[in-house]
């Protein structure tokens, strides 16, 4: 296979977006017979009894497999049941998390994929705790893949996003896009935000819309798609 383009979808916090996101990405590259590959290699709040309902199941379903038990467990190894940052709920399993184990999947699934694309959904936010000090933006860093960064429309979010933003550049991580999921933040002026992230912004970043208006949503999806193609396609 010619190309194995890798990248992670991040996000400013938690309940930002991350997932859904995903799932538009993963549906418009299905929908263009582009062959793309999910995983989420952590996941927290995890429940045997109700398997479909999570984040990994989600995206096996938006890659038209069964979230079945060993599906799961394939694209997410670090399963933990409680809803916490992974590093505490994998302690409530007498378990942990070993960074080094985490990168070294990573790049084993990049290598044996049969996949064009790969997807890796974080946990949380950028500085979410892995294991003592490393946090996921030492694994975007380590693993040399590029990262879409979606942010949420509330109060607060453009400092946020410009923090994010900042640190990603201090660690020399590219950015492909700049996701501004609109959400239900119904009180807070969706254009007034998204205006003031671009206006603020001191790099040329890609800042691409999600309304929560479903018919603008494939066309939104169509770019934020084509940047990752592009962007690939430039650093071949």
């Amino acid at each position: 296979m010619k190309y194995k383009n890798a990248f992670f979808v991040t996000g400013t916090g938690t309940g930002v977006g991350k997932t859904f996101i995903s799932i538009k990405i993963i549906e418009y590259f299905h929908k263009k017979k582009i062959s793309i590959e999910a995983f989420k290699p952590i996941l927290s709040g995890f429940n045997k009894k109700n398997i479909s309902d999570n984040d990994s199941s989600r995206l096996l379903i938006a890659a038209n497999k069964k979230p079945t038990l060993e599906n799961i467990s394939y694209i997410t190894p670090w399963l933990f049941k409680k809803p916490l940052a992974p590093s505490v709920a994998a302690k409530y399993e007498k378990k942990y998390i070993s960074y080094k184990a985490l990168q070294k999947w990573c790049h084993k699934r990049k290598k044996d994929s049969f996949y064009n694309y790969l997807l890796f959904e974080g946990a949380g936010g950028l500085m979410v705790p892995i294991e003592k000090r490393k946090t996921f933006i030492d694994l975007f860093k380590d693993l040399k893949f590029p990262i879409i960064l979606v942010a949420g429309n509330y109060l607060g979010t453009i400092s946020h996003t410009l923090s994010a933003i900042e640190n990603l550049k201090n660690n020399n991580i590219e950015i492909i896009n700049i996701v501004f999921n609109e959400g239900n933040y119904n009180k807070i002026n969706y254009n007034e935000n998204i205006n003031l992230l671009k206006n603020s912004l001191k790099d040329k970043i890609q800042v691409r819309r999600f309304s929560k208006s479903k018919k603008l949503h494939e066309n939104q999806v169509s770019k934020i798609a084509n940047d990752i193609i592009r962007y690939f396609k430039k650093m071949a």
